[in-house]
């Protein structure tokens, strides 16, 4: 096999992979906009919150980066490593904001009734969903403490997080009925 040939072999190489990681990344993207749709969702008050966008921005200067020197593995692999940062950072931000949207909510609706009456239509609420909604308050305020580390890790937790608080939202919210007779 001449070199010219070999070269074509190795380029061809590294544009499969090149591919296979941003395939990758959209796929983080995709769950990335779910979330930042979901806060948008949320929030009542229609309001534009701008981290998230500004990591998005920040992420997609990245790709267009590794695009741009891909033939340079090392400087491509920083730069898709710090897209996805990015892109962590833009879910999480948007996470933080749902939960704060979810948890207002959530005590919104139940700060009307005296304890009497959420223990009797809601059994559940004190010994179930008040120490879930307190764990995971406490759980968002300690990743904004101590910053996030592993973005990827972080933005995940935050889902599970968000999955416990919309089932506790809809547990709640069909039981309202019964809280005003």
């Amino acid at each position: 096999m001449r070199f010219s040939e070999m070269r074509k072999k190795v380029d061809s190489q590294k544009k499969e992979e090149f591919y296979d990681v941003l395939s990758d990344l959209y796929l983080y993207y995709e769950k990335v906009k779910g979330a930042i749709i979901l806060s948008e969702d949320l929030d009542k008050d229609r309001t534009y919150y701008v981290a998230p966008m500004n990591e998005l921005r920040s992420a997609l200067d990245h790709v267009f980066k590794s695009v741009n020197i891909a033939s340079d593995d090392e400087q491509r692999d920083y730069q898709l490593k710090e897209a996805k940062e990015h892109m962590g950072r833009a879910g999480c931000d948007a996470l933080e904001l749902a939960a704060g949207n979810l948890l207002w909510k959530i005590y919104k609706i139940v700060e009307k009734f005296n304890s009497g009456v959420l223990s009797t239509v809601i059994p559940e609420y004190y010994e179930v969903f008040y120490v879930q909604l307190t764990e995971i308050q406490n759980s968002i305020r300690e990743h904004r403490k101590n910053g996030k580390t592993d973005t990827t890790k972080t933005f995940e937790e935050y889902c599970v997080q968000i999955e416990k608080l919309v089932e506790i939202d809809k547990a709640i919210t069909k039981k309202i009925p019964a809280l005003n007779p």
